[in-house]
């Protein structure tokens, strides 16, 4: 659990982020306040996404960036970014040897199995190119939305229904989404917006 003292320095650092008066958790919603307008700011992270940059083709990139731009025209008022993260070799070959020999144990007990035949291949592929010097990166993909008015319930309220609207929009072309919440979200925004102080808000 952070500290709240440390929860206020990561509402601060948002807050100078955003170029808002004032920055508060409200129910769980990120809320900026200008004058008498108050903003609700969620992020959504793509759920099973393939997990490290190989395993994701250029196609399935393009059809997230397509589908944002379909978003758009709908007068949905979103942001979106794909965010690579290096990853320590050392530490996913741990767990790519830890997965590999799983999976290997699970295909001597079934050895007409496809499905696992095919993910000992890739597992034992992936290995191969990072033991020869290839960095992995993890791969995120974030939507943001924005919904503003001058009453704060108000716009918790609309927030909520836009939010059901999105995630329902987004899975409909087979996009499943999680909503952040809380201190998860306004990581998720200093990530976005690649802010200096992402790395020393992730310690805290």
């Amino acid at each position: 659990m952070i500290a709240r003292g440390m929860v206020r320095k990561l509402i601060e650092y948002v807050r100078n982020l955003m170029g808002v008066e004032e920055l508060f958790l409200y129910r769980d919603y990120i809320i900026g306040r200008i004058g008498r307008r108050y903003c609700a700011h969620v992020v959504f992270e793509v759920k099973d996404i393939s997990k490290y940059s190989e395993e994701l083709s250029p196609s399935e990139l393009m059809d997230v960036g397509k589908l944002y731009f379909r978003l758009l025209n709908l007068r949905i008022p979103i942001g979106y970014r794909v965010l690579l993260e290096p990853i320590d070799r050392s530490k996913i070959l741990r767990d790519l040897n830890r997965s590999l020999q799983e999976k290997l144990v699970a295909l001597e007990h079934d050895p007409a199995n496809t499905k696992l035949q095919v993910e000992v291949r890739k597992l034992e592929k992936l290995r191969e190119k990072i033991v020869s010097g290839f960095q992995p990166f993890r791969i995120r993909i974030l939507f943001t939305m924005t919904i503003c008015g001058e009453n704060i319930d108000q716009v918790v309220g609309e927030t909520k229904a836009k939010c059901e609207s999105l995630r329902n929009i987004l899975l409909s072309s087979g996009i499943e989404v999680e909503e952040l919440r809380g201190t998860a979200a306004l990581n998720a925004l200093l990530e976005f917006f690649r802010n200096p102080y992402t790395s020393a808000a992730e310690n805290l």
